[in-house]
Protein backbone atom coordinates (compact mmCIF):
# COMPACT_ATOMS: atom_id res chain seq x y z
CA UNK A 1 0.00 0.00 0.00
CA UNK A 2 1.28 3.28 -1.04
CA UNK A 3 1.91 6.28 1.51
CA UNK A 4 -0.30 9.16 1.36
CA UNK A 5 1.52 12.82 1.17
CA UNK A 6 0.89 14.44 5.03
CA UNK A 7 -1.62 16.16 5.01
CA UNK A 8 0.12 19.45 5.93
CA UNK A 9 1.94 18.36 2.50
CA UNK A 10 -1.51 18.49 1.07
CA UNK A 11 -2.76 21.74 2.36
CA UNK A 12 0.37 23.42 1.37
CA UNK A 13 0.27 22.91 -2.33
CA UNK A 14 -3.06 24.01 -2.46
CA UNK A 15 -2.45 27.24 -0.34
CA UNK A 16 0.78 27.92 -3.01
CA UNK A 17 -1.75 27.13 -5.95
CA UNK A 18 -4.35 29.31 -4.62
CA UNK A 19 -1.80 31.87 -4.33
CA UNK A 20 -0.03 31.67 -7.70
CA UNK A 21 -3.81 31.77 -8.90
CA UNK A 22 -4.64 35.30 -7.37
CA UNK A 23 -1.19 36.47 -8.11
CA UNK A 24 -1.75 35.84 -11.63
CA UNK A 25 -5.23 37.24 -11.38
CA UNK A 26 -4.09 40.56 -9.54
CA UNK A 27 -1.40 40.80 -12.31
CA UNK A 28 -4.11 40.25 -15.02
CA UNK A 29 -6.32 43.44 -13.23
CA UNK A 30 -3.60 45.23 -12.72
CA UNK A 31 -2.53 45.28 -16.69
CA UNK A 32 -6.56 45.49 -17.60
CA UNK A 33 -6.53 48.88 -15.41
CA UNK A 34 -3.20 50.15 -16.61
CA UNK A 35 -4.44 49.39 -19.73
CA UNK A 36 -8.16 50.85 -19.47
CA UNK A 37 -5.79 54.24 -17.35
CA UNK A 38 -3.59 54.70 -20.69
CA UNK A 39 -6.52 54.69 -22.86
CA UNK A 40 -8.05 57.32 -21.03
CA UNK A 41 -5.36 59.25 -20.39
CA UNK A 42 -5.57 59.52 -24.59
CA UNK A 43 -9.07 60.07 -24.43
CA UNK A 44 -8.69 62.62 -22.22
CA UNK A 45 -5.19 64.09 -24.01
CA UNK A 46 -7.71 63.89 -27.17
CA UNK A 47 -10.42 66.26 -25.45
CA UNK A 48 -7.73 68.74 -24.61
CA UNK A 49 -6.96 68.73 -28.04
CA UNK A 50 -10.20 69.35 -29.50
CA UNK A 51 -11.20 72.13 -26.72
CA UNK A 52 -8.10 74.04 -27.97
CA UNK A 53 -5.36 73.27 -25.69
CA UNK A 54 -6.71 75.81 -23.02
CA UNK A 55 -3.68 76.61 -21.06
CA UNK A 56 -6.21 76.07 -17.92
CA UNK A 57 -5.10 72.49 -18.18
CA UNK A 58 -1.76 72.41 -19.29
CA UNK A 59 -0.81 69.87 -17.01
CA UNK A 60 -2.43 67.26 -18.54
CA UNK A 61 0.66 65.60 -20.04
CA UNK A 62 1.78 62.05 -19.95
CA UNK A 63 1.54 61.24 -16.44
CA UNK A 64 -1.26 59.48 -14.60
CA UNK A 65 -4.76 61.08 -15.28
CA UNK A 66 -5.82 60.46 -11.64
CA UNK A 67 -3.12 63.19 -10.63
CA UNK A 68 -4.44 66.01 -13.16
CA UNK A 69 -6.36 68.60 -10.93
CA UNK A 70 -9.34 68.54 -12.40
CA UNK A 71 -9.81 64.62 -13.38
CA UNK A 72 -11.34 62.35 -10.28
CA UNK A 73 -10.68 58.31 -10.47
CA UNK A 74 -11.96 55.51 -8.93
CA UNK A 75 -10.19 54.48 -5.86
CA UNK A 76 -9.96 51.08 -6.92
CA UNK A 77 -9.65 50.10 -10.81
CA UNK A 78 -8.40 53.91 -11.15
CA UNK A 79 -11.09 54.39 -13.93
CA UNK A 80 -11.85 57.90 -14.67
CA UNK A 81 -15.32 59.18 -13.02
CA UNK A 82 -15.00 63.13 -12.64
CA UNK A 83 -14.21 66.09 -14.99
CA UNK A 84 -14.05 69.34 -13.51
CA UNK A 85 -13.49 71.78 -16.17
CA UNK A 86 -15.21 74.89 -14.02
CA UNK A 87 -13.71 78.42 -15.15
CA UNK A 88 -10.87 77.21 -17.69
CA UNK A 89 -12.14 79.98 -19.99
CA UNK A 90 -12.78 76.90 -22.80
CA UNK A 91 -14.42 78.91 -25.99
CA UNK A 92 -15.44 75.44 -27.91
CA UNK A 93 -18.15 72.74 -28.55
CA UNK A 94 -17.91 69.27 -25.98
CA UNK A 95 -17.14 66.41 -28.61
CA UNK A 96 -19.49 63.83 -29.52
CA UNK A 97 -17.44 61.02 -28.58
CA UNK A 98 -17.05 61.98 -24.54
CA UNK A 99 -19.60 59.69 -23.01
CA UNK A 100 -18.82 57.03 -26.17
CA UNK A 101 -15.41 56.26 -24.41
CA UNK A 102 -15.25 57.16 -20.55
CA UNK A 103 -18.28 54.85 -19.77
CA UNK A 104 -17.81 55.32 -16.10
CA UNK A 105 -18.26 58.57 -15.96
CA UNK A 106 -20.24 60.39 -12.76
CA UNK A 107 -19.91 63.74 -12.65
CA UNK A 108 -19.23 66.69 -14.80
CA UNK A 109 -18.63 70.18 -14.85
CA UNK A 110 -18.48 72.61 -17.45
CA UNK A 111 -19.59 76.31 -15.57
CA UNK A 112 -18.36 79.28 -16.12
CA UNK A 113 -17.00 79.27 -19.59
CA UNK A 114 -18.18 80.32 -23.12
CA UNK A 115 -19.33 76.63 -24.68
CA UNK A 116 -21.51 76.92 -27.52
CA UNK A 117 -23.87 74.67 -29.38
CA UNK A 118 -26.79 72.49 -27.93
CA UNK A 119 -27.18 70.61 -25.27
CA UNK A 120 -24.01 68.14 -25.21
CA UNK A 121 -23.97 65.18 -26.48
CA UNK A 122 -23.49 63.27 -23.44
CA UNK A 123 -26.83 61.05 -23.14
CA UNK A 124 -24.95 58.15 -23.13
CA UNK A 125 -23.42 58.67 -20.27
CA UNK A 126 -25.89 56.17 -18.33
CA UNK A 127 -23.47 56.32 -15.08
CA UNK A 128 -23.98 60.16 -14.65
CA UNK A 129 -25.25 61.33 -11.57
CA UNK A 130 -23.77 65.42 -11.57
CA UNK A 131 -24.30 67.37 -13.94
CA UNK A 132 -23.47 71.53 -14.49
CA UNK A 133 -23.74 73.44 -17.34
CA UNK A 134 -24.69 76.66 -15.83
CA UNK A 135 -23.17 79.89 -17.31
CA UNK A 136 -22.53 79.01 -20.72
CA UNK A 137 -23.66 79.47 -24.18
CA UNK A 138 -26.01 76.05 -24.86
CA UNK A 139 -28.36 76.98 -26.72
CA UNK A 140 -31.84 75.22 -28.20
CA UNK A 141 -33.88 72.52 -26.41
CA UNK A 142 -33.60 70.45 -23.56
CA UNK A 143 -33.04 66.51 -25.28
CA UNK A 144 -36.52 65.22 -25.09
CA UNK A 145 -34.99 61.76 -24.16
CA UNK A 146 -33.13 63.28 -21.50
CA UNK A 147 -34.18 60.40 -19.52
CA UNK A 148 -31.96 57.82 -20.62
CA UNK A 149 -29.73 59.87 -17.55
CA UNK A 150 -31.38 57.62 -15.26
CA UNK A 151 -28.90 57.43 -12.82
CA UNK A 152 -28.85 62.06 -12.60
CA UNK A 153 -29.23 63.45 -9.20
CA UNK A 154 -28.08 66.90 -9.64
CA UNK A 155 -28.81 68.81 -12.85
CA UNK A 156 -27.90 72.77 -13.20
CA UNK A 157 -28.71 74.68 -16.64
CA UNK A 158 -28.62 78.06 -15.25
CA UNK A 159 -27.86 81.27 -17.29
CA UNK A 160 -27.54 80.08 -20.51
CA UNK A 161 -29.71 80.08 -23.68
CA UNK A 162 -32.01 77.04 -23.72
CA UNK A 163 -35.10 77.56 -24.89
CA UNK A 164 -38.90 75.19 -25.92
CA UNK A 165 -40.36 73.29 -23.92
CA UNK A 166 -39.00 71.98 -20.80
CA UNK A 167 -39.49 67.89 -21.74
CA UNK A 168 -42.10 65.90 -19.77
CA UNK A 169 -38.76 63.33 -19.37
CA UNK A 170 -37.35 65.59 -17.03
CA UNK A 171 -40.20 64.27 -14.41
CA UNK A 172 -38.91 60.58 -15.21
CA UNK A 173 -35.97 61.29 -13.62
CA UNK A 174 -36.97 60.05 -9.74
CA UNK A 175 -33.30 60.35 -8.65
CA UNK A 176 -32.81 63.88 -8.43
CA UNK A 177 -32.46 65.80 -5.44
CA UNK A 178 -31.27 69.47 -7.29
CA UNK A 179 -33.17 71.07 -10.68
CA UNK A 180 -32.10 74.41 -11.33
CA UNK A 181 -33.27 76.07 -14.87
CA UNK A 182 -32.83 79.79 -13.62
CA UNK A 183 -32.21 82.33 -16.50
CA UNK A 184 -33.13 80.54 -19.57
CA UNK A 185 -35.54 81.18 -22.59
CA UNK A 186 -37.59 78.52 -22.32
CA UNK A 187 -41.11 79.34 -24.07
CA UNK A 188 -43.51 76.44 -23.67
CA UNK A 189 -45.35 75.08 -20.08
CA UNK A 190 -44.38 73.39 -17.34
CA UNK A 191 -44.37 70.05 -17.73
CA UNK A 192 -47.07 68.19 -15.01
CA UNK A 193 -44.43 65.34 -14.73
CA UNK A 194 -42.25 67.86 -12.51
CA UNK A 195 -45.28 67.32 -9.44
CA UNK A 196 -44.04 63.45 -9.54
CA UNK A 197 -40.05 64.57 -8.21
CA UNK A 198 -40.47 63.15 -4.81
CA UNK A 199 -37.05 63.31 -4.19
CA UNK A 200 -36.44 66.31 -5.44
CA UNK A 201 -35.27 68.74 -2.50
CA UNK A 202 -33.94 72.06 -4.86
CA UNK A 203 -35.63 73.63 -7.43
CA UNK A 204 -34.63 76.74 -8.74
CA UNK A 205 -36.97 78.08 -11.89
CA UNK A 206 -36.51 81.45 -12.27
CA UNK A 207 -37.32 82.79 -15.63
CA UNK A 208 -39.07 80.72 -16.36
CA UNK A 209 -42.21 78.90 -15.29
CA UNK A 210 -43.47 77.40 -12.28
CA UNK A 211 -45.04 73.91 -12.21
CA UNK A 212 -48.68 73.64 -12.04
CA UNK A 213 -48.97 71.20 -8.74
CA UNK A 214 -45.84 70.88 -5.91
CA UNK A 215 -48.67 68.41 -4.18
CA UNK A 216 -46.12 65.47 -4.50
CA UNK A 217 -42.87 67.74 -4.48
CA UNK A 218 -42.32 66.10 -0.71
CA UNK A 219 -39.01 66.44 -0.17
CA UNK A 220 -38.40 70.27 -1.56
CA UNK A 221 -36.24 72.30 0.63
CA UNK A 222 -35.33 75.12 -1.55
CA UNK A 223 -38.63 76.70 -3.97
CA UNK A 224 -36.64 79.84 -6.48
CA UNK A 225 -39.76 81.02 -8.42
CA UNK A 226 -38.30 84.53 -9.17
CA UNK A 227 -37.78 86.93 -11.61
CA UNK A 228 -40.78 85.13 -14.05
CA UNK A 229 -43.36 87.67 -14.36
CA UNK A 230 -45.90 85.18 -12.74
CA UNK A 231 -49.14 86.74 -11.39
CA UNK A 232 -52.01 86.03 -9.75
CA UNK A 233 -52.91 84.98 -6.37
CA UNK A 234 -49.82 82.78 -4.18
CA UNK A 235 -51.36 79.37 -4.20
CA UNK A 236 -51.80 78.93 -0.47
CA UNK A 237 -49.94 75.53 -0.52
CA UNK A 238 -46.84 77.53 -1.77
CA UNK A 239 -47.01 78.35 2.35
CA UNK A 240 -47.69 74.63 2.91
CA UNK A 241 -44.79 72.56 1.83
CA UNK A 242 -43.57 69.63 3.54
CA UNK A 243 -43.92 70.38 7.09
CA UNK A 244 -40.93 67.71 7.97
CA UNK A 245 -38.39 70.34 6.72
CA UNK A 246 -37.25 73.83 6.80
CA UNK A 247 -37.71 75.09 3.66
CA UNK A 248 -36.65 78.72 1.48
CA UNK A 249 -39.72 79.80 -0.94
CA UNK A 250 -37.80 82.97 -3.29
CA UNK A 251 -40.99 84.21 -5.26
CA UNK A 252 -39.46 88.00 -5.47
CA UNK A 253 -39.98 90.06 -8.92
CA UNK A 254 -42.79 88.45 -10.17
CA UNK A 255 -46.33 89.52 -10.63
CA UNK A 256 -48.02 88.13 -7.83
CA UNK A 257 -50.96 90.64 -6.12
CA UNK A 258 -53.97 90.05 -3.93
CA UNK A 259 -53.07 89.02 0.11
CA UNK A 260 -51.13 86.83 1.83
CA UNK A 261 -52.86 83.46 3.04
CA UNK A 262 -54.20 83.79 6.20
CA UNK A 263 -53.07 80.27 6.67
CA UNK A 264 -49.47 79.95 7.10
CA UNK A 265 -46.75 77.28 7.28
CA UNK A 266 -44.70 77.05 10.59
CA UNK A 267 -41.77 75.36 8.74
CA UNK A 268 -40.34 78.05 6.07
CA UNK A 269 -36.58 79.34 6.80
CA UNK A 270 -36.37 82.35 4.32
CA UNK A 271 -39.30 84.33 2.28
CA UNK A 272 -38.86 86.90 -0.08
CA UNK A 273 -41.80 88.30 -1.80
CA UNK A 274 -40.28 91.54 -2.99
CA UNK A 275 -41.23 93.48 -5.60
CA UNK A 276 -44.65 92.23 -6.62
CA UNK A 277 -47.60 93.73 -6.51
CA UNK A 278 -48.99 91.98 -2.80
CA UNK A 279 -51.83 94.11 -0.75
CA UNK A 280 -53.83 94.36 2.29
CA UNK A 281 -52.84 93.37 5.78
CA UNK A 282 -49.91 91.05 7.10
CA UNK A 283 -51.40 88.55 8.56
CA UNK A 284 -51.59 87.53 12.02
CA UNK A 285 -51.26 84.05 11.32
CA UNK A 286 -47.38 85.08 10.48
CA UNK A 287 -46.64 84.25 14.31
CA UNK A 288 -46.61 80.75 13.09
CA UNK A 289 -43.43 81.38 11.06
CA UNK A 290 -41.20 80.53 14.30
CA UNK A 291 -38.63 79.33 12.23
CA UNK A 292 -38.14 81.96 9.73
CA UNK A 293 -34.81 83.82 9.66
CA UNK A 294 -35.12 85.95 6.54
CA UNK A 295 -38.44 88.10 5.68
CA UNK A 296 -38.34 90.43 2.61
CA UNK A 297 -41.16 91.85 1.05
CA UNK A 298 -40.14 95.15 -0.26
CA UNK A 299 -41.75 97.20 -2.76
CA UNK A 300 -45.76 95.76 -2.26
CA UNK A 301 -48.26 97.29 -1.61
CA UNK A 302 -48.91 95.94 1.63
CA UNK A 303 -51.27 98.21 4.02
CA UNK A 304 -52.39 98.68 7.63
CA UNK A 305 -50.08 98.77 11.20
CA UNK A 306 -47.24 96.27 11.41
CA UNK A 307 -48.90 93.40 13.53
CA UNK A 308 -47.20 92.86 17.01
CA UNK A 309 -47.39 89.13 15.90
CA UNK A 310 -44.69 89.90 13.65
CA UNK A 311 -42.50 90.98 16.52
CA UNK A 312 -43.09 87.68 18.00
CA UNK A 313 -40.27 85.72 15.82
CA UNK A 314 -37.70 83.87 17.91
CA UNK A 315 -34.49 83.85 14.73
CA UNK A 316 -35.83 86.32 12.39
CA UNK A 317 -32.57 87.95 11.48
CA UNK A 318 -33.54 90.66 8.59
CA UNK A 319 -36.98 91.78 8.01
CA UNK A 320 -37.66 94.29 5.42
CA UNK A 321 -41.01 96.00 4.67
CA UNK A 322 -39.51 98.83 2.77
CA UNK A 323 -41.91 100.89 0.09
CA UNK A 324 -45.25 99.67 1.00
CA UNK A 325 -48.44 101.36 2.47
CA UNK A 326 -47.80 100.50 5.86
CA UNK A 327 -49.38 102.83 8.61
CA UNK A 328 -50.00 103.53 12.20
CA UNK A 329 -46.94 103.83 14.95
CA UNK A 330 -44.32 101.13 15.17
CA UNK A 331 -45.05 98.51 17.93
CA UNK A 332 -44.19 99.79 21.42
CA UNK A 333 -43.73 96.24 22.23
CA UNK A 334 -41.07 93.75 21.06
CA UNK A 335 -42.42 90.13 21.82
CA UNK A 336 -39.14 88.90 20.70
CA UNK A 337 -36.37 89.58 18.17
CA UNK A 338 -33.44 88.80 19.96
CA UNK A 339 -31.76 88.13 16.38
CA UNK A 340 -32.77 90.79 14.47
CA UNK A 341 -29.81 92.56 12.87
CA UNK A 342 -31.44 94.49 10.10
CA UNK A 343 -34.37 96.40 9.87
CA UNK A 344 -35.91 98.24 7.02
CA UNK A 345 -39.40 100.35 6.98
CA UNK A 346 -38.45 102.46 4.82
CA UNK A 347 -40.85 104.72 2.39
CA UNK A 348 -44.22 103.62 4.45
CA UNK A 349 -46.78 106.00 6.41
CA UNK A 350 -45.31 105.25 9.92
CA UNK A 351 -46.02 108.33 12.10
CA UNK A 352 -45.29 108.80 15.94
CA UNK A 353 -42.32 108.40 18.11
CA UNK A 354 -39.58 105.47 17.14
CA UNK A 355 -40.30 103.18 20.74
CA UNK A 356 -37.35 102.48 22.82
CA UNK A 357 -37.75 98.74 22.26
CA UNK A 358 -36.59 99.35 18.86
CA UNK A 359 -33.78 101.15 19.59
CA UNK A 360 -32.78 98.37 22.75
CA UNK A 361 -32.51 95.47 20.08
CA UNK A 362 -28.89 93.65 21.44
CA UNK A 363 -28.56 92.99 17.79
CA UNK A 364 -29.37 95.06 15.26
CA UNK A 365 -26.71 96.59 13.20
CA UNK A 366 -28.85 98.30 10.58
CA UNK A 367 -31.88 100.08 10.73
CA UNK A 368 -33.28 102.42 7.96
CA UNK A 369 -37.19 104.13 8.64
CA UNK A 370 -36.43 106.96 6.23
CA UNK A 371 -39.13 108.27 4.01
CA UNK A 372 -42.30 108.34 6.54
CA UNK A 373 -43.87 111.07 8.77
CA UNK A 374 -42.33 109.81 12.36
CA UNK A 375 -42.14 112.45 14.98
CA UNK A 376 -40.73 113.13 18.71
CA UNK A 377 -36.96 113.31 19.62
CA UNK A 378 -34.74 110.65 19.38
CA UNK A 379 -34.60 107.63 22.10
CA UNK A 380 -31.59 107.98 23.80
CA UNK A 381 -30.95 104.68 23.60
CA UNK A 382 -30.52 104.11 20.35
CA UNK A 383 -26.98 103.31 19.41
CA UNK A 384 -25.71 103.55 23.06
CA UNK A 385 -25.84 99.84 23.72
CA UNK A 386 -25.18 98.24 20.41
CA UNK A 387 -23.90 100.37 17.74
CA UNK A 388 -25.45 100.57 14.28
CA UNK A 389 -23.61 100.23 11.18
CA UNK A 390 -26.09 101.66 8.55
CA UNK A 391 -28.45 104.14 9.90
CA UNK A 392 -31.36 106.09 8.15
CA UNK A 393 -33.41 108.41 9.59
CA UNK A 394 -33.95 110.90 6.90
CA UNK A 395 -37.08 112.52 5.78
CA UNK A 396 -39.00 112.50 8.70
CA UNK A 397 -40.41 114.75 11.39
CA UNK A 398 -38.00 113.88 14.25
CA UNK A 399 -37.12 116.59 16.48
CA UNK A 400 -34.55 117.60 19.53
CA UNK A 401 -31.23 116.81 19.75
CA UNK A 402 -29.45 114.10 18.50
CA UNK A 403 -27.94 111.80 20.99
CA UNK A 404 -24.16 111.91 21.51
CA UNK A 405 -23.25 108.78 20.75
CA UNK A 406 -24.80 109.25 17.26
CA UNK A 407 -22.65 112.16 16.46
CA UNK A 408 -20.01 110.79 14.53
CA UNK A 409 -18.95 111.72 10.63
CA UNK A 410 -20.23 108.21 9.39
CA UNK A 411 -23.66 109.41 10.21
CA UNK A 412 -23.65 112.30 8.28
CA UNK A 413 -26.43 111.31 6.08
CA UNK A 414 -28.63 109.85 8.83
CA UNK A 415 -30.56 112.26 9.62
CA UNK A 416 -31.39 114.71 6.16
CA UNK A 417 -34.90 116.26 6.06
CA UNK A 418 -35.69 116.46 9.55
CA UNK A 419 -36.15 120.60 10.14
CA UNK A 420 -36.52 120.46 13.25
CA UNK A 421 -33.57 118.12 14.40
CA UNK A 422 -30.32 119.53 15.17
CA UNK A 423 -27.15 118.23 16.62
CA UNK A 424 -23.28 119.68 17.40
CA UNK A 425 -21.11 117.81 15.00
CA UNK A 426 -23.03 116.78 12.53
CA UNK A 427 -22.86 119.30 9.68
CA UNK A 428 -25.81 118.07 7.62
CA UNK A 429 -27.97 119.14 10.28
CA UNK A 430 -28.74 122.83 11.59
CA UNK A 431 -26.47 123.48 15.25
CA UNK A 432 -28.34 123.32 18.55
CA UNK A 433 -28.04 126.26 20.48
CA UNK A 434 -27.46 126.52 24.18
CA UNK A 435 -31.01 126.30 24.91
CA UNK A 436 -31.29 123.45 23.01
CA UNK A 437 -32.38 124.32 19.66
CA UNK A 438 -32.08 126.90 17.30
CA UNK A 439 -28.94 127.51 14.97
CA UNK A 440 -24.96 128.29 16.15
CA UNK A 441 -22.04 128.42 14.40
CA UNK A 442 -19.85 126.51 16.95
CA UNK A 443 -21.45 124.22 19.52
CA UNK A 444 -20.69 121.37 21.58
CA UNK A 445 -22.89 118.50 22.39
CA UNK A 446 -25.86 119.28 24.17
CA UNK A 447 -25.04 118.07 27.74
CA UNK A 448 -21.38 119.94 27.34
CA UNK A 449 -23.13 122.99 26.89
CA UNK A 450 -25.67 122.85 29.33
CA UNK A 451 -22.80 122.22 31.71
CA UNK A 452 -20.17 124.58 30.91
CA UNK A 453 -22.50 127.67 30.17
CA UNK A 454 -24.17 127.20 33.42
CA UNK A 455 -20.71 125.61 35.26
CA UNK A 456 -21.82 127.93 38.46
CA UNK A 457 -24.94 125.63 38.76
CA UNK A 458 -23.62 122.34 38.04
CA UNK A 459 -20.35 122.67 39.84
CA UNK A 460 -21.76 123.24 42.94
CA UNK A 461 -18.64 122.32 44.48
CA UNK A 462 -17.59 125.97 44.94
CA UNK A 463 -16.58 127.75 42.02
CA UNK A 464 -19.35 129.78 41.62
CA UNK A 465 -18.73 131.53 44.96
CA UNK A 466 -15.03 131.82 43.92
CA UNK A 467 -15.93 133.50 41.00
CA UNK A 468 -18.31 136.11 43.12
CA UNK A 469 -16.00 136.91 45.63
CA UNK A 470 -13.01 137.79 43.77
CA UNK A 471 -15.26 139.54 41.03
CA UNK A 472 -14.60 137.32 38.30
CA UNK A 473 -15.34 138.97 35.07
CA UNK A 474 -14.61 142.55 33.77
CA UNK A 475 -12.11 143.62 31.20
CA UNK A 476 -10.76 141.25 28.30
CA UNK A 477 -7.67 143.44 28.13
CA UNK A 478 -6.22 143.33 31.73
CA UNK A 479 -5.88 139.38 31.21
CA UNK A 480 -2.21 139.01 30.37
CA UNK A 481 -1.06 142.07 33.32
CA UNK A 482 -2.66 140.33 36.41
CA UNK A 483 -2.26 136.84 36.40
CA UNK A 484 -2.19 134.65 39.62
CA UNK A 485 -0.58 131.14 40.33
CA UNK A 486 -2.70 128.00 40.78
CA UNK A 487 -0.25 126.42 43.20
CA UNK A 488 -0.04 127.64 46.54
CA UNK A 489 3.84 126.98 46.97
CA UNK A 490 4.71 128.99 43.88
CA UNK A 491 4.25 132.56 42.77
CA UNK A 492 5.19 133.39 38.99
CA UNK A 493 6.89 136.17 38.06
CA UNK A 494 6.48 137.99 35.00
CA UNK A 495 9.38 139.02 32.92
CA UNK A 496 10.12 142.04 30.82
CA UNK A 497 8.19 141.11 27.98
CA UNK A 498 4.97 140.14 30.35
CA UNK A 499 5.54 136.62 29.69
CA UNK A 500 2.89 134.31 31.24
CA UNK A 501 3.97 131.24 33.37
CA UNK A 502 1.62 128.25 33.06
CA UNK A 503 1.18 125.13 35.12
CA UNK A 504 -1.33 121.87 33.96
CA UNK A 505 -2.73 120.00 36.86
CA UNK A 506 -4.16 116.68 35.09
CA UNK A 507 -7.23 114.88 36.68
CA UNK A 508 -7.34 111.69 33.80
CA UNK A 509 -5.44 110.72 31.32
CA UNK A 510 -4.44 113.33 28.00
CA UNK A 511 -4.15 113.06 24.27
CA UNK A 512 -3.19 117.15 24.11
CA UNK A 513 -0.92 118.90 25.23
CA UNK A 514 -1.27 122.32 27.04
CA UNK A 515 0.07 124.05 23.93
CA UNK A 516 -2.78 122.73 22.09
CA UNK A 517 -5.52 124.29 24.58
CA UNK A 518 -3.18 127.91 24.95
CA UNK A 519 -2.77 128.32 21.14
CA UNK A 520 -6.41 127.69 20.45
CA UNK A 521 -7.97 130.37 22.32
CA UNK A 522 -8.97 132.74 19.68
CA UNK A 523 -12.15 134.06 18.41
CA UNK A 524 -12.97 131.33 15.97
CA UNK A 525 -13.16 129.17 18.45
CA UNK A 526 -15.14 130.77 20.62
CA UNK A 527 -18.77 129.61 21.33
CA UNK A 528 -20.34 131.03 24.45
CA UNK A 529 -19.74 133.54 27.30
CA UNK A 530 -20.78 133.41 30.71
CA UNK A 531 -21.01 135.09 33.97
CA UNK A 532 -17.55 133.73 35.00
CA UNK A 533 -15.84 133.48 31.42
CA UNK A 534 -15.71 132.30 28.19
CA UNK A 535 -16.09 128.80 27.06
CA UNK A 536 -14.35 127.72 23.82
CA UNK A 537 -14.40 124.83 21.51
CA UNK A 538 -10.92 123.23 21.50
CA UNK A 539 -10.06 120.64 18.60
CA UNK A 540 -6.95 117.95 19.87
CA UNK A 541 -6.14 114.93 18.65
CA UNK A 542 -5.45 116.11 15.11
CA UNK A 543 -8.93 117.59 14.81
CA UNK A 544 -10.61 114.08 15.36
CA UNK A 545 -11.85 115.61 19.26
CA UNK A 546 -12.73 118.47 20.51
CA UNK A 547 -12.70 119.63 24.27
CA UNK A 548 -14.46 122.30 26.35
CA UNK A 549 -12.01 125.17 27.31
CA UNK A 550 -14.01 127.18 30.28
CA UNK A 551 -11.58 130.47 30.85
CA UNK A 552 -11.98 132.02 34.46
CA UNK A 553 -10.77 135.89 34.72
CA UNK A 554 -9.55 137.00 37.90
CA UNK A 555 -10.09 140.99 37.81
CA UNK A 556 -6.53 142.60 39.12
CA UNK A 557 -6.66 140.84 41.96
CA UNK A 558 -4.37 137.98 43.47
CA UNK A 559 -5.88 134.88 46.15
CA UNK A 560 -4.59 134.70 48.96
CA UNK A 561 -2.90 131.44 50.22
CA UNK A 562 -5.94 130.49 51.92
CA UNK A 563 -8.47 130.96 49.42
CA UNK A 564 -6.18 129.32 46.58
CA UNK A 565 -6.02 126.43 49.00
CA UNK A 566 -9.49 126.25 48.82
CA UNK A 567 -10.11 126.84 44.77
CA UNK A 568 -7.22 123.69 44.37
CA UNK A 569 -9.26 121.69 46.71
CA UNK A 570 -12.72 122.78 45.01
CA UNK A 571 -10.96 122.04 41.63
CA UNK A 572 -9.42 118.65 42.70
CA UNK A 573 -13.01 117.45 44.12
CA UNK A 574 -14.72 117.86 40.99
CA UNK A 575 -11.77 116.64 38.69
CA UNK A 576 -12.36 113.24 40.96
CA UNK A 577 -16.42 113.04 40.36
CA UNK A 578 -17.96 110.69 38.69
CA UNK A 579 -21.67 111.13 37.71
CA UNK A 580 -23.46 111.13 34.47
CA UNK A 581 -25.24 114.28 34.64
CA UNK A 582 -21.46 116.01 35.42
CA UNK A 583 -19.16 116.39 32.54
CA UNK A 584 -15.91 114.78 33.35
CA UNK A 585 -13.20 117.77 34.19
CA UNK A 586 -10.14 116.43 32.08
CA UNK A 587 -7.48 118.85 33.70
CA UNK A 588 -6.95 122.34 34.92
CA UNK A 589 -4.27 124.99 33.67
CA UNK A 590 -3.38 128.07 35.13
CA UNK A 591 -1.21 131.34 35.73
CA UNK A 592 -1.47 134.37 37.76
CA UNK A 593 -4.54 136.01 36.47
CA UNK A 594 -6.19 133.23 34.41
CA UNK A 595 -7.70 129.50 35.04
CA UNK A 596 -8.32 127.37 32.38
CA UNK A 597 -10.91 124.03 32.92
CA UNK A 598 -10.50 121.45 30.61
CA UNK A 599 -13.73 119.30 30.04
Amino acid sequence: MSKQPPFSSMALALILNLFMSMSLSFQVISQTNDHRLNAERSILLDLKLQLGSPPSIQSWNSSSPCDWPEIACAPLNKSVIGISLHNKNITRRIPVTLCHLLQNLKSLDLSNNYIPGGFPDILNCSKLEYLVLSHNYFTGPIPPDIRQLSSLRYLDITANHFSGDIPADVGLLQELRYLSLVRNEFNGTWPVEVGNLSNLEHLAMAYNHRPESFNNLSSLEHVDLSFNNLNGSIPGGMFMLNINLKISLLLNDNLFSGELPSKLGSNLSRVDLSNNRLSGPIPVGISYWVTVEEFKASNNMFSGNIPVALTSLPILSTLLLDGNQLSGQLPSEIISWKSLTALNLARNQLFGPIPKSICSLPELASLDLSENHLSGQLPSELGLFNPIALLNLSSNNITGKIPHQLEKPEYEGSFLNNPQLCGNLIPTVKRCSASGSGSGSHKLPAKYLAMIIAFPIVASLGIILLCNLFGVGGNRDQENNHEIELNNNHEAEQNNNHETEWKLTSFHQLNFTMDDILSSLGEDNLIGEGGCGNVYRVPVNNSREFVAVKKIRINNRKLDKNLEKQFIAEVKTLGSTRHPNIVKLLCCIASESLKLLVY
